[in-house]
């Protein structure tokens, strides 16, 4: 079984990796598999404040593109990550020529990368590869990750598990994952 990743993504990223814009992913973390491996792009849904007139009062609610769209809060698209590379800075807080590069297809300036990083380095830059955006977006529900069986998972005796002696399980995704998640279709 070959893992695969699940990434959450803002929809104004989303639209820049449609476009072909955006090719590299800026994540504080990556998988532990090295690449190819394929990653799924889960994209968000975008809260909006809203100010009904007369009370004074603000609720979220979601971006009304998503009403017509259809796409957020789905798995749009897939892509291969083909490479990571690190994006770290020198002593001085600059980065090198080659990491400059990459940054640049991730389509942010330098000041909104070391807000995002919060001083933490290195990020890692994820190249985005072989993009295929799907005609009708698809469910979460649609995507399991692999857990250890319940009666192993709190502990119980070996006997009391079921499963085969890796013990592992799908799980149905209920929700999307904060950064990024390992899934399987």
């Amino acid at each position: 079984m070959s893992r695969s990743v699940m990434l959450s993504i803002k929809p104004k990223w989303c639209e820049l990796i449609e476009s072909g814009k955006k090719t590299i992913e800026i994540r504080k973390t990556r998988p532990k598999i090295e690449p190819p491996f394929k990653c799924y792009i889960y994209q968000t849904k975008a809260p909006v404040s809203v100010s009904f007139s007369g009370t004074g009062k603000h609720i979220s609610e979601y971006d009304k593109t998503y009403w017509y769209t259809g796409k957020q809060g789905k798995v749009i698209g897939e892509f291969v990550c083909d490479k990571i590379f690190d994006c770290d800075a020198d002593s001085v807080g600059l980065f090198d020529k080659a990491t400059k590069a990459y940054i640049s297809g991730s389509c942010l300036g330098f000041s909104e990368i070391c807000t995002y990083a919060k001083g933490v380095l290195p990020l890692y830059g994820w190249h985005i590869s072989n993009l295929v955006i799907y005609d009708k977006p698809k469910d979460l529900d649609d995507f399991y990750r692999f857990k250890k069986c319940d009666a192993c998972e709190s502990g119980y005796e070996s006997n009391a598990c079921i499963y085969d002696d890796k013990c592992i399980v799908p799980a149905q995704l209920e929700r999307a994952p904060q950064s990024w998640c390992y899934v399987d279709e």
